[in-house]
């Protein structure tokens, strides 16, 4: 931990140092070093699917993206009330 956190100050203090002397660069790096971060994100977690949905299944935005990796076949299945859903 100690060696990590002495790295973290050095870059610290070269990016300030870095900034006084070109503040209109610094500014653009820091702004897309931003948008990597945010855009890095998105694409952390995914779903994969594929193959047979038999029983009842609910996609979440939570768990996506969803990847379908092969086919997917839907059959439809009973619900307590009788009727055949897809």
């Amino acid at each position: 931990m100690g060696k990590l956190f002495y790295f973290f100050r050095l870059f610290l203090r070269c990016c300030l140092g870095l900034w006084k002397v070109f503040p209109a660069a610094m500014s653009k790096l820091v702004l897309i070093f931003c948008l990597f971060l945010i855009s890095s994100q998105n694409v952390v977690a995914e779903t994969t699917v594929s193959g047979n949905i038999s029983v009842d299944t609910v996609w979440t935005a939570a768990e996506s993206p969803y990847l379908v990796t092969s086919s997917i076949t839907v059959q439809g299945t009973d619900g307590t009330d009788g009727v055949t859903t897809l």
